[in-house]
């Protein structure tokens, strides 16, 4: 329940960040659905009924009345001061709500108490990347893509140390991800207003390519960008790259 939680809400959040040519990615829409974060605390409030304030904090989900979920939430958690589903569902609120500030803060003392936990983790790493924390981001990106396996953290992961020019570590996930037999996963690009949807395989080596670009090596960044064409055809940011490429060639 928890990894699929984790993954619903990678989905859910995770939306188009760095403005460059690698592009960031995306799992899902970027709208973050509460009733898909009360999935966290169901199994809690079945057990908790009559309690004024979880049926108050139910209501409000429904409603998308996030401040009032807030608030039902603080109430909670003097009643049950160590509930992770409480905790976990106010931090995701708090995202949502573009507190960022209190997210970070929130997280941060949850980490204390629960540092493996993954759910956390991707709260803390995009409320951090949000607040243009992009170093402290990649800690928790790094953390979730050795902890998980998921190549979708992992090419996050090479996004954000792409962008902080950390090019010998991208280069690395980037391998990771060529070195997969889940390469032919799909994951959504997105880049200056266009989304492309393609395997992991082929967003690797895009952004191999640009690397390829960074070192001078201008043979390898080509093949690089061919090869991912040659996976889909329709991958117009590859495209982009390659013809600006042969361009500068000439």
């Amino acid at each position: 329940m928890r990894n699929y939680l984790l993954f619903v809400f990678a989905c859910l959040i995770l939306g188009g960040i760095l403005g460059n040519s690698t592009a960031f990615a995306q799992a899902g829409d970027t709208l973050f659905l509460t009733r898909e974060v009360t999935l966290l605390q169901l199994d809690s409030l079945s057990r908790a009924q009559s309690s004024p304030h979880a049926l108050v904090y139910r209501r409000a989900c429904q409603l998308r009345d996030y401040p009032a979920a807030i608030q039902a939430l603080h109430y909670l958690l003097v009643e049950d001061p160590q509930n992770p589903f409480y905790q976990d569902s106010l931090a995701a609120l708090y995202y949502r709500t573009g507190n960022f500030s209190a997210c970070i803060t929130l997280g941060n003392e949850i980490m204390l108490e629960r540092p493996e936990d993954g759910f956390i983790h991707l709260i803390l790493a995009n409320a951090k990347l949000q607040s243009g924390n992009s170093k402290a981001a990649l800690n928790h990106y790094g953390w979730l893509a050795e902890g998980t396996g998921q190549l979708f953290f992992w090419y996050q992961k090479a996004s954000l140390e792409f962008h902080l020019e950390r090019l010998g570590e991208c280069r690395a996930s980037l391998g990771e991800i060529l070195a997969s037999e889940s390469k032919t996963e799909m994951i959504r690009i997105e880049n200056g207003g266009e989304e492309y949807l393609v395997s992991m395989e082929a967003a690797a080596l895009n952004m191999l390519g640009n690397l390829d670009l960074k070192a001078g090596n201008k043979d390898s960044a080509a093949q690089n960008f061919q090869q991912a064409l040659d996976l889909y055809p329709d991958f117009g940011l590859a495209r982009a790259n390659l013809d600006n490429l042969k361009k500068r060639k000439k």
